[in-house]
């Protein structure tokens, strides 16, 4: 619990405003900000925020969040083919380079890897792969494989979820041989 003491600060607007702050912020420094009767004050710019302009704030920092979060989705479910693309020019030395799009089904796109051929990569090309995946589907793609099937977590995860918990610890081990199994 923290407890109460009062500290003056100075401010633009008023030359003295007295407010209560925690001691341990006061004294020790430790926090940028302390909490008081729902107001914020900020220690390295002496401001103190109302209730209401926290929560302006707040809201504007998660619509932007949202925002980019469904933006972000929006573009990676618009991919449900894998196609070949060019990139970027000065990625490679080789201005033919392209690389392939790597697609989960039932979710989008969530990777990318290079289109060269086994003689090619001997021959001095650069072998490389971005990409976001489980552990079982790593060895699809080094199958050649880029449109992979959905994810099957999401149900091995409702299972786990609703398992008590005594049984989980021996229903890991058989969870991880059905995720393998057909990879």
């Amino acid at each position: 619990m923290f407890f109460l003491e009062t500290v003056a600060w100075r401010t633009t607007e008023q030359s003295a405003n007295v407010k209560r702050i925690s001691k341990r912020t006061a004294s020790r420094k430790r926090t940028d900000y302390a909490v008081n009767y729902g107001e914020v004050i900020l220690r390295d710019t002496p401001r103190i925020y109302s209730h209401s302009q926290i929560l302006t704030r707040i809201n504007k920092a998660l619509a932007y969040h949202e925002t980019m979060k469904n933006l972000i989705n929006a573009y990676t479910e618009g991919y449900t083919k894998s196609k070949i693309i060019p990139t970027t020019p000065g990625f490679s030395k080789n201005p033919n380079e392209k690389a392939v799009l790597i697609i989960r089904k039932n979710h989008g796109v969530i990777g990318l890897k290079n289109t060269w051929t086994k003689e090619e990569i001997t021959s001095g090309e650069t072998d490389w792969i971005v990409i976001n995946s489980f552990d079982y589907e790593q060895k699809y793609i080094n199958k050649g494989i880029v449109e992979l099937p959905s994810s099957r977590l999401i149900y091995v995860n409702l299972l786990y979820s609703i398992t008590p918990r005594l049984l989980k610890s021996r229903l890991l081990p058989v969870i991880e041989r059905v995720l393998n199994r057909y990879a």
